[in-house]
């Protein structure tokens, strides 16, 4: 029953975008890290993301940054994302250590600004989770907005990211972390609420046990 309703409220809840025929780049959110191996969740984002570069034609780049509280000091996130994209044979870019959706966001549109700002870039696809989907999208419609960029959202079902030992403590469980989308959606859907959070807490991040 507790299945039955949840998935009613994914279905409803979830942004899933038709995908375009083609695309600049590729966006593969960051669930965090062990010391010794990925989340599941960070894992499920970085194959997903290798299966959409497939679909296009342009084979666009995969760009990925790490979640900073997880990163234990070194980077095991990098090197073991770099190891599968490697294997795969895909071409990927990391922006580096981000603590939020918000900083994420902006770390890409730094590492390519240029571009950018040169109308080189049109079409980005960003790869998450579907309770963190809608959320997703808003941020990168913020972010990328004054570019005039087109951003696609395609999930993947949440119960790749909950675990029970993770090191962010809301993908624990799913309701916590449905919750806490929604909630912080309908915050930042007030452009004040969001500009604010952009400018004070960009590096705000939920609680994590390492």
């Amino acid at each position: 029953m507790k299945n039955c309703l949840f998935e009613k409220i994914m279905k409803w809840w979830q942004r899933d975008d038709k995908i375009p025929i083609d695309a600049d780049i590729i966006v593969s959110v960051s669930f965090g890290t062990f010391i010794d191996k990925l989340t599941n969740g960070s894992r499920q984002s970085t194959v997903s993301s290798i299966i959409l570069q497939r679909h296009f034609n342009k084979k666009p780049m995969v760009i990925f940054g790490v979640f900073t509280p997880t990163a234990h000091g070194g980077n095991p996130e990098q090197y073991y994302r770099e190891e599968i994209f490697k294997q795969e044979r895909s071409i990927s870019r990391y922006v580096g250590k981000v603590a939020s959706s918000i900083e994420e966001a902006f770390a890409v549109k730094m590492a390519f600004q240029k571009k950018l700002l040169k109308g080189q870039i049109h079409v980005v696809v960003v790869c998450t989770d579907t309770c963190h989907s809608r959320r997703a999208g808003l941020v990168w419609e913020n972010e990328f907005r004054e570019f005039g960029c087109k951003i696609y959202v395609k999930p993947f079902d949440t119960g790749y990211v909950i675990q029970e030992n993770h090191p962010m403590i809301m993908l624990r469980n799913r309701w916590k972390w449905l919750i806490v989308n929604i909630g912080v959606y309908c915050l930042w859907r007030v452009p004040l609420i969001y500009g604010w959070f952009r400018k004070n807490c960009k590096t705000l991040h939920q609680p994590i046990l390492v």
